[in-house]
């Protein structure tokens, strides 16, 4: 029997498995009638295509896709329209009311997939240009030179760990952009604040500090580009509010920059792959200042979580396990951080943490510790520049 004669019921499982866009593209064009059915049931089948190709990052998706459609400039903002986009995030997360395929509009599916796509081809940058990172700074000094599982393509693990960080960072980003917006009118302080802790306090503290990962590369970005704009217009608009406060924006203008000065472009690939100053030690201090490792330890002491040290996720003393690489356990990066013991306020006493004077937090920030898999990792920590990351560097720094 031939597939296209297959029952309608079958034809339609066959296209809800795919697990890319350009498959189910590609599948409904085989036949009319799998291009027929496909038009019939478009937004459920490209709502389940982009399910299977998520994962567990499907419910960041959906409480991203929620979070942007809010206008920061709503004198109610931090009123009832966040707290509804955090209540529906939080359920989303805990595996309840989850939108199924059929109650979405094509729009909103649509709406996801330009999300999905923009947010994948960021992915892929900071991905890119770590592993070139590691190829030119890290390979040559590690033991044994050049070792084939630093420079691994990313597994499916450590490419969702990046996606679902820049989901993440890009809504954090959406609810400050709301504070920034809050202080030119009647600013609620409490408001804000606690809009802030929900979503924070939402994440698992290792999430937390994937997203500080992904953020790192981004300030940095940016002072390359704003660096290599000569057009007057072009440097104003990528150095406004509202570009430091999205990445579809900072992405947009990397575009244009891309298009009118190409060797600029690859110049600032360059740089994002390299020690900028040529040293680790210097790298680490600069670190320290990135968009995700500054912004997050704002957001998390002066919006007030590490006034509520033992709130769900954020719970210790806790003994912490590494039961394989997954996206949705702890990284063994994070395990090893501590030794397996997590019994204090990691971003309470964070920018106290040194070895020796080494800014051991900041370089591993940089080279994006807690985003890799294990066998990644233990070859990294095999660098001279990281002796100060020894196991339980981090639980052991509380005394530092």
């Amino acid at each position: 029997m031939a597939l296209q004669n297959l029952p309608s019921e079958i034809l339609i499982h066959i296209l809800s498995s795919t697990d890319s866009l350009s498959d189910l593209r590609a599948l409904a064009s085989t036949s009319r009638r799998f291009y027929s059915l496909f038009e019939c049931d478009k937004a459920a089948l490209i709502y389940q295509t982009l399910a299977n190709a998520l994962g567990p990052v499907i419910v960041d998706a959906l409480g991203h896709d929620e979070m942007q459609l809010l206008d920061p400039q709503n004198p109610d903002f931090f009123g009832d329209p966040v707290c509804d986009v955090l209540a529906h995030y939080t359920r989303y997360l805990e595996g309840r009311d989850r939108p199924t395929p059929c109650p979405l509009s094509l729009d909103q599916v649509l709406r996801l997939v330009r999300s999905y796509n923009i947010l994948t081809e960021l992915a892929d940058l900071y991905i890119n240009r770590k592993l070139k990172l590691f190829e030119l700074e890290v390979a040559p000094v590690c033991r044994p030179v050049n070792p084939p599982a630093l420079l691994a393509p990313p597994s499916r693990v450590e490419w969702l760990r990046v996606l679902r960080a820049h989901y993440r960072l890009q809504m954090a980003l959406h609810l400050w952009m709301g504070a920034k917006c809050g202080r030119k009118r009647e600013f609620d302080a409490e408001r804000v604040n606690k809009a802030n802790r929900s979503l924070i306090l939402l994440w698992e503290p290792w999430e937390v500090q994937q997203i500080a990962c992904v953020g790192n590369l981004y300030r940095r970005f940016s002072e390359s580009i704003s660096d290599l704009i000569n057009d007057e217009l072009l440097k104003r608009e990528y150095n406004s509010r509202d570009v430091y406060y999205s990445l579809y924006k900072r992405r947009e203008t990397a575009e244009k920059l891309k298009m009118a000065d190409e060797a600029g472009w690859y110049k600032v690939l360059d740089d994002l792959s390299c020690f900028r100053s040529g040293d680790a030690k210097l790298a680490g201090l600069e670190g320290r200042n990135s968009l995700g490792a500054r912004q997050f330890m704002y957001a998390v002491s002066c919006m007030g979580c590490v006034h509520e040290p033992s709130t769900g996720r954020h719970q210790f003393p806790v003994t912490i396990r590494f039961t394989g690489d997954s996206i949705t356990t702890v990284p063994f990066a994070w395990v090893d951080a501590f030794d397996g013991h997590y019994g204090y306020n990691f971003w309470r006493v964070l920018p106290s943490i040194e070895r020796d004077g080494q800014p051991t937090h900041g370089l591993l920030t940089l080279l994006g510790y807690a985003i890799w898999d294990a066998p990644r990792f233990k070859v990294l920590k095999t660098a001279p520049f990281l002796w100060h990351g020894e196991t339980g560097w981090a639980r052991s720094g509380t005394s530092t």
